[in-house]
């Protein structure tokens, strides 16, 4: 199955709602060392989290008219450290 397909079926959309928010909420913990920059860039990295993937050629054409692109703004994507995403999980 494709991703466009998992995308698109209803019962994986609040999965994927719930495992960007936990990304969000591990992004946003104090002990994240990306944690300043993902704030300065939330408000992207949560589009990308949410587009899908049939919707890239208009994201890049809307990045590209604010100089910049997809594959730049994948890059602000922050990692994720396991050491206190499993204490996150663990408190779920």
């Amino acid at each position: 199955m494709t991703i466009s397909r998992v995308w698109n079926t209803g019962a994986c959309c609040g999965a994927i709602r719930r495992i960007a928010q936990r990304l969000i909420s591990h992004w946003t913990d104090a002990r994240h060392p990306y944690r300043e920059r993902f704030l300065q860039n939330r408000a992207l990295v949560e589009r990308l989290l949410a587009s899908r993937p049939e919707d890239d050629p208009a994201l890049e054409r809307e990045l590209i008219q604010h100089d910049t692109s997809l594959r730049a703004a994948m890059r602000e994507i922050p990692p994720v450290f396991g050491s206190f995403w499993k204490c996150a999980i663990m408190r779920d």
